[in-house]
């Protein structure tokens, strides 16, 4: 298991972000040192269902597109490590839509049973994973909503094993069920909604 990394202090972090947006040479150089293995480590916490490669590709992805484009950052509305990880959230939901993509059609129906094909013809007019509308609701999940969804698509039915998402971790059974149910409701309605399905 890898140490745990640490993240720059708050006032380095900062002065990293001055240089950055002042035009320093060296500060994509130094954010890359300070932060690809702490931003990995996030990601590996909050996203348990990716793998590790989608979790540094991420990792790396975000820090570029932030030194590419310094004045996406506001120094005046977040500290900089919480920008970072905001965007890094945001580079791994997209990856996990990217993979949607290379998957093979399948019907928004089976959302809702993803390991029973039984009742959806395979000329049901099946939407595509890669479908646009389907994408950009999926890159607006939340974590929890990209878990639960990759989950759900990987076929898994039992319960209990939605417990290793972190936000439903520790939590008792009949709790547990409730949530998980409240979760997959909420998503496919999402989905539905997207495609302009009914509410």
């Amino acid at each position: 298991m890898p140490k745990p990394s640490t993240w720059p202090t708050e006032a380095e972090a900062y002065r990293l972000a001055t240089d950055l947006i002042s035009g320093v040479a060296t500060a994509p150089g130094e954010i890359f040192s300070a932060f690809l293995d702490p931003i990995t480590q996030f990601l590996t916490q909050r996203f348990r269902f990716a793998d590790s490669q989608q979790h540094e590709t991420a990792a790396a992805d975000a820090i570029i597109a932030v030194v590419q484009s310094p004045n996406r950052y506001d120094p005046n509305k977040l500290p900089f490590a919480k920008f970072l990880r905001m965007v890094a959230s945001r580079k791994m939901m997209n990856l996990v839509a990217k993979e949607a993509r290379h998957r093979k059609k399948i019907s928004l129906a089976s959302v809702a049973e993803p390991a029973d094909y039984r009742n959806h013809s395979p000329n049901d007019n099946a939407l595509s994973w890669e479908d646009p509308r389907l994408v950009a609701e999926m890159t607006a999940f939340n974590p929890t909503e990209s878990a639960v969804l990759e989950m759900m698509r990987r076929g898994y039915r039992n319960t209990a094993d939605f417990s290793t998402i972190p936000e439903l971790a520790g939590v008792e059974p009949n709790e547990l069920a409730k949530l998980v149910k409240r979760w997959k409701d909420r998503i496919k309605a999402r989905l539905k909604r997207a495609v302009g399905g009914a509410k």
